[in-house]
């Protein structure tokens, strides 16, 4: 095995230690912050507000909530930081599976945690590097993979240490997430204290095998980055192809790319066709999304249909006498729910783009974006390419945890206007793509070239069927 040692190691002394969760427990501060009582009313709090609002517990069928819920008052109990404790809680949120529903660190000890100069991504659920510090470029090259993590597997370390600590709906999330890393929620491949060491074991893209010592500090000093992503306006837009449009609308955050888009449409409506790239849009406002959208459709559409638990106590306890009583019985089982129902959007009179439609998703496709592809749905003009989205949105209720930190219970279950389940699975594209390994190295986007490929095809047929009606009517 060929070794290289950077100049980093200078700055370490001692042996490099696995970063598990047990590690960066064992180097928080020895001081014990939280009373037992502070302990057991945090673990409380998360669970009350689960089991009595949380809308997904379906998708958990093998959870005995009240049985981790006791299982778990010793864990916590047993903590000896504020760190650790929260740990568990994270260990006990992620039972649920949901990606709304999550535990937040406090602020202190988010300072306490960090990752060496260097980003990857989740590729075909291998750890690719896509940035690093220039000091460190020529010892990674962008494009190599990580192998190992203090000598341990990246495989088996995800698995035993990063997974259970992360709050998912989806698998592919699941294993985004543990590969990203997020300092801020004390989970990730390369996690762990901040100024500690970490070594690595790398495949250089010329095959080379090299361990390599770095150090966590990617927040205490300023940074070069080599990166092979560029960074992203809210909004992008060029023609690229004769009279195809790229609209990348990169977050519905933001009011403002409402008057972004607003601007360039007729340009717009001057194109044969258009590809929407929702690749890098996390979610923001349904109130954007419709904005957008009504620029995009003359017709009526559905928008999504949510329910959420509804409790009565005298119901709960009527219920216990008469628990097949189809209007108590619910309540004393705890599923008894209001559900909302599906409302009709009809679009207003403004500027139309009424042409063929691609719309780019990814695995970061969430929330408010994830909203639109709902609304979308059964528009005849409409196909979307890419990864299945993130798989997950709804209104969670927040709420203050002891020592500073935070939790959230997702309450708002929502699906297609038909029922159709998207929380949990992700909005299937018509046509699935995924970026590999290699793609990702020569810097081939698979999907956009998809979507050029089915815009054209509709392109094509749009035609077609326009010559039709035409030669119908005369």
């Amino acid at each position: 095995m060929f070794i290289r040692i950077t100049i980093y190691i200078l700055l370490l002394m001692g042996p490099s230690f696995h970063i598990s969760a047990q590690a960066i427990q064992k180097n928080d501060s020895p001081e014990i912050t939280l009373s037992d009582a502070d302990k057991i009313f945090g673990l409380s709090q998360i669970w009350q507000e689960a089991k009595y609002s949380f809308v997904f517990f379906d998708q958990v069928p093998r959870l005995d909530w009240d049985k981790a819920y006791k299982e778990y008052i010793s864990k916590v109990l047993a903590t000896n930081t504020t760190l650790e404790y929260y740990l568990e809680l994270s260990r006990f949120c992620a039972l649920l599976k949901d990606g709304h529903t999550d535990v937040m660190l406090p602020a202190a000890l988010r300072d306490k945690l960090d990752q060496p100069a260097i980003y990857v991504e989740d590729i075909q659920h291998r750890a690719i590097i896509h940035a690093v510090d220039t000091f460190l470029e020529a010892e990674i090259p962008l494009g190599s993979e990580i192998l190992k993590v203090d000598g341990i597997e990246i495989m088996e370390y995800l698995k035993c240490e990063v997974f259970p600590l992360i709050c998912s709906s989806t698998e592919h999330i699941l294993w985004d997430n543990g590969i990203r890393g997020d300092e801020n929620k004390g989970y990730g491949l390369l996690v762990g204290r901040a100024g500690s060491p970490i070594r690595i074991t790398v495949k250089t893209t010329a095959g080379d095998i090299q361990e390599i010592n770095l150090i966590r500090d990617r927040k205490s000093r300023k940074i070069k980055w080599v990166s092979s992503y560029k960074k992203r306006e809210l909004l992008e837009w060029k023609w690229i192809e004769d009279g195809i449009a790229y609209v990348a609308l990169n977050s519905f955050g933001d009011m403002k790319i409402v008057e972004e888009f607003e601007k360039i449409i007729p340009k717009l409506q001057t194109a044969k066709g258009m590809i929407i790239d929702l690749r890098y849009n996390g979610g923001g406002s349904d109130n954007i999304v419709s904005a957008i959208l009504n620029h995009l459709t003359d017709k009526p559409y559905q928008g999504f249909k949510w329910k959420t638990r509804e409790h009565r106590g005298a119901y709960k306890a009527w219920g216990k006498y008469y628990p097949d009583n189809e209007e108590v019985g619910p309540y004393y089982k705890g599923d008894a729910w209001y559900e909302e129902p599906v409302k009709e959007i009809k679009p207003t009179d403004v500027e139309k783009i009424l042409v063929p439609l691609v719309i780019l998703t990814s695995h970061n496709t969430g929330s408010a974006a994830e909203d639109l592809l709902i609304f979308m749905d059964k528009m005849d003009h409409v196909s979307l390419v890419g990864q299945r989205t993130h798989g997950s949105t709804g209104q969670p209720i927040e709420f203050n945890l002891p020592g500073g930190g935070a939790a959230r219970v997702c309450s708002l279950r929502c699906t297609y206007p038909d029922g159709r389940e998207f929380v949990g699975y992700g909005v299937q594209p018509d046509v699935l793509i995924e970026p590999t390994v290699e793609s990702f190295r020569r810097d081939v986007d698979l999907v956009l070239l998809k979507g050029l490929e089915v815009i054209s095809f509709q392109i094509k047929e749009a035609k077609k069927l326009k010559k039709s009606k035409k030669l119908g009517k005369t």
